[in-house]
């Protein structure tokens, strides 16, 4: 007997299903696919450590951390490059870790060993600039949209900066700059504790509005850290909560610092809402049950409403600057994109997630809380060996 009807599901490689990981042995980007979890492929740079992956899925940027570089590697199926380095930029001392803005405008290196971060221009194919002051073994940055729709409306984006040699969050602000421009494209605010964070490791984009927060989505990051005092685990809480006077976007001029930094003028708020493990929470919802004593490396917000989230976004959210790659319209993700908040049908998404995970790699363990309820603890998955770096869709 023959049979040729064409079989509606079969194994393959869809497009774009491609999962990237980093192999410093052998100085190579290992591609596998994400279907059968087999190596397919491996892309040579000189000392690969940190991955970020653009918005539209078409380009990878790889942190050299031993070459204090970057390389920008074709990430495009239908491209006749695909998977071959098209640039290679130099950056400051020992980078780790790459972020790319949610709309493609830039994307960030963290020069751990060099004090600095390192901003390279997707369209010249340049590093356009580099911030320093105030930065010691910065370790990671997450990025938010433009807030052009959201946050206040203030027209600009922010980075949060895991900065651990100063157990600080530094914050920076975009631009444009300038006389006629809306921010100052460069590190503006701190957020700390009482004392500093301590043995800072991980950190998530939060996209999500805090308990009683107006921020119109705002944003801020989850980051993991221990207590100063007891050296218990902690997942801390950053947000942009507040902005005065209201809604609308600064003009970046320089004004007197007595004008400046005046009660209620020209003020932004980033602050810790909220705190999960420690000593100041019930011991059900501690992070480190039984007293242990690990650090926490690595978290990730995962579970999205995806019903809202992935529905079919305005017409016209895509914009192509003449040049190559390709930039996100501000404010609204493309839907094949990477960007954390959607428009559906004009209105704002529903976006919430009721899982946070947080990995210690000291006991094979991965503590998964609801950030809804205060960080309650919902699950605790073991024989995880030596779990690290916690990854999902939405990182940068």
């Amino acid at each position: 007997q023959s049979f040729s009807a064409p079989i509606p599901y079969s194994t393959r490689q869809q497009i774009g299903n491609f999962l990237y990981l980093t192999d410093r042995d052998q100085g190579v980007v290992q591609v596998v696919n994400s279907n059968t979890f087999t190596v397919i492929d491996m892309i040579e740079t000189p000392d690969p450590e940190g991955l970020g992956l653009s918005p539209d899925l078409r380009f990878l940027y790889v942190s050299n951390f031993g070459d204090d570089s970057m390389s920008v590697i074709d990430a495009n199926p239908l491209s006749p490059t695909f998977h071959q380095e098209l640039n290679r930029v130099k950056v400051g001392a020992g980078p780790i870790s790459v972020s790319v803005q949610p709309e493609h405008e830039d994307v960030f290196v963290t020069n751990y060993h060099g004090d600095s971060i390192s901003i390279f221009d997707p369209t010249s194919q340049s590093i356009r600039k580099t911030l320093k002051g105030g930065l010691v073994r910065p370790r990671d940055i997450v990025l938010t949209p433009r807030h052009t729709n959201t946050g206040f409306f203030s027209g600009v984006y922010y980075g949060f900066v895991l900065n651990e040699g100063g157990g600080n969050v530094p914050i920076y602000e975009s631009g444009p700059s300038g006389a006629t421009g809306i921010g100052a494209d460069s590190l503006r605010w701190s957020v700390v504790q009482d004392g500093p964070f301590a043995q800072m490791r991980g950190m998530t984009y939060d996209p999500l509005n805090p308990p009683g927060s107006t921020s119109n989505l705002a944003g801020g990051v989850f980051l993991t850290h221990r207590d100063g005092d007891t050296g218990l685990a902690m997942v801390s809480r950053v947000h942009w909560t507040a902005q005065t006077p209201g809604p609308g976007q600064y003009s970046p001029i320089p004004l007197p610092s007595s004008v400046q930094n005046a009660p209620g003028i020209l003020q932004r708020t980033f602050e810790i809402v909220g705190a999960y493990g420690g000593p100041l929470v019930p011991l059900q919802q501690k992070l480190n049950f039984g007293g242990q004593d690990q650090i926490p490396y690595d978290v990730a917000l995962s579970d999205f409403d995806t019903t809202s989230f992935f529905s079919p976004v305005p017409p016209n959210t895509r914009t192509n600057l003449g040049a190559s790659p390709a930039v996100l319209a501000a404010g609204a993700g493309g839907t094949n994109s990477k960007s954390p908040i959607r428009f559906v049908g004009g209105a704002f998404p529903t976006v919430f997630s009721d899982r946070l995970y947080v990995s210690f790699p000291g006991d094979d363990r991965i503590e998964v809380v609801d950030p809804r309820a205060s960080g309650l603890r919902l699950n605790s998955i073991t024989d995880v060996p030596v779990v690290g770096k916690l990854a999902t869709y939405f990182d940068q």
